[in-house]
């Protein structure tokens, strides 16, 4: 104990501090990595393992591995919490017309829905015009109603758009709108169809007119609690970063559907968090309200109670809730596959859902600035060449595995505690690529360092002496 006391004195102590040799020997080996990193050689035999880990972020193992929110979805008991916020009516396939559409939203307003928000767009009317004139009242007996619309040429830099996509007027007349265009990152140029969604827009301004757009699920917590944006206009930023709480849950009921439904495959669905009803749930409890016979005999309906002062979101999550169709879905950090990921694991309504629940929750992440993160980049490699010039010096026969070990360690420490500080204030320390290599490269580039190029500068700087200053 008492030797690594003195250690760390030795470490610590202002001549070791202050050696110039430390100075010297961070700069060289920044600069050695930065070269390496331009040099124009092919590296494609690297390519399928680059692929794997270029849209991996530290925080996707934190959400998928170490369940980052886990306290938001499952209580001490093991129970699942479902989001007391949101409640989602799945609009299923391509099979559900205008007047079943309209049946969804007339249940969701007669349960006292305080907003009905669609993740669908309207753009033509159907040879059944008595659907879309059913669709139409049932959009004007809404409370509050949210259409969606998309952005078209959108600039990232400026965040304006050129055009809109949005839903026929004769939809939109008792209606606000909101662009749902999602934000995915692909870090790589060959990951294809591996983007991850971790982050969400919040709003637009279209470039001619310089009108403004908040982005869909901004749109409907301004309807259902304008109070909860006042620290997101705070921060005015046009992207931030989703704090997702979970994915679909199994209290549907499971006793409202079928049961010719696979709930084995529902039941394995985990990051389990907002109710989704079933479609044809949604739509028999309508008419059961109306005194109607129920047209989908084998589906219970739905407890209105269900949508009583929530946010109510209709939109794709599948055909039906227990077969995974693929469509409509996106990579997201609680995936469980991190890395070469394989299988989309969110629908874009559940999406939705938890950037709402980031919103109403307040639950924004803070990210380290450019400058900061260099600062201690540099500070840190800085430090491990101080501690590292000792051990050159007073223990070379341990030298290889003392600093091999220690900057394995280091590099983990790090890791620990940029996970922590995400997973517990949803703060984001950035440490670039470039200093890990420089912590775990440390030890062998201060042996080359003393072995070859103070010994090279030496003769260099003698031989300068001697042929001209001497003379």
């Amino acid at each position: 104990m008492k030797a690594i006391i003195e250690f760390f004195k030795t470490v610590f102590s202002k001549q070791n501090l202050l050696h110039k040799d430390n100075v010297i020997i961070g700069v060289l080996i920044y600069l050695f990595i930065l070269g390496i990193d331009n040099i124009p050689v092919n590296m494609s035999f690297l390519d399928p393992l680059g692929d794997a880990f270029e849209d991996v972020e530290i925080s996707d193992v934190v959400y998928s591995q170490m369940g980052k929110n886990k306290e938001l979805r499952l209580s001490d008991a093991g129970e699942v919490i479902q989001d007391t916020n949101v409640v989602i009516i799945n609009v299923g396939g391509l099979g559900k017309t205008r007047r079943d559409i309209a049946a969804m939203v007339n249940a969701a307003s007669m349960g006292g829905a305080k907003v009905i928000a669609l993740d669908v767009f309207f753009e033509y009317m159907k040879p059944d015009t008595m659907g879309d004139m059913m669709l139409q009242d049932a959009f004007m007996n809404a409370e509050q109603l949210v259409l969606v619309n998309k952005l078209l040429g959108y600039d990232e830099e400026t965040g304006g758009y050129d055009s809109l996509e949005s839903s026929l007027p004769f939809f939109n007349e008792h209606a606000v709108n909101g662009f749902a265009n999602m934000v995915t990152e692909n870090k790589g140029e060959k990951s294809g169809d591996f983007n991850v969604c971790r982050k969400f827009l919040t709003y637009s301004k279209q470039k001619s007119t310089g009108e403004e757009m908040l982005a869909f699920p901004l749109q409907i917590c301004e309807l259902y609690d304008s109070s909860s944006l006042v620290k997101m206009r705070e921060r005015n930023s046009l992207q931030e970063y989703i704090d997702y709480a979970g994915n679909v849950t199994t209290f549907f009921p499971q006793g409202y559907l079928p049961e010719f439904y696979k709930f084995g495959s529902i039941e394995q669905w985990d990051k389990q968090h907002f109710t989704v009803i079933e479609h044809n749930c949604a739509i028999n409890a309508f008419y059961q309200a109306i005194g109607m016979p129920v047209p989908y005999p084998n589906w219970q309906a739905a407890d209105l109670d269900f949508f009583r002062n929530k946010i109510v979101l209709i939109g794709y999550v599948g055909d039906r809730i227990d077969i995974d169709t693929g469509e409509d879905k996106f990579f997201t950090p609680l995936n469980e596959k991190y890395v070469g990921k394989a299988n989309r694991d969110m629908y874009g309504i559940i999406v939705h859902a938890n950037i709402i629940s980031t919103i109403l929750g307040g639950r924004y992440t803070t990210v380290m600035p450019d400058w900061q993160m260099h600062i201690l980049g540099i500070l840190v490699v800085y430090l491990v060449f101080a501690m590292f010039r000792p051990i050159y010096d007073d223990f070379k026969v341990w030298y290889d595995g003392i600093t091999k070990t220690m900057g394995l360690l280091l590099s983990m420490l790090i890791l620990f505690i940029i996970g922590w500080l995400f997973a517990d204030y949803n703060y984001q320390l950035r440490f670039g690529a470039i200093y890990f290599a420089c912590v775990l490269l440390a030890g062998d580039f201060l042996e080359i360092y003393y072995g070859l190029i103070r010994n090279i500068a030496r003769k260099v700087r003698n031989k300068f002496i001697t042929l001209f200053i001497r003379k």
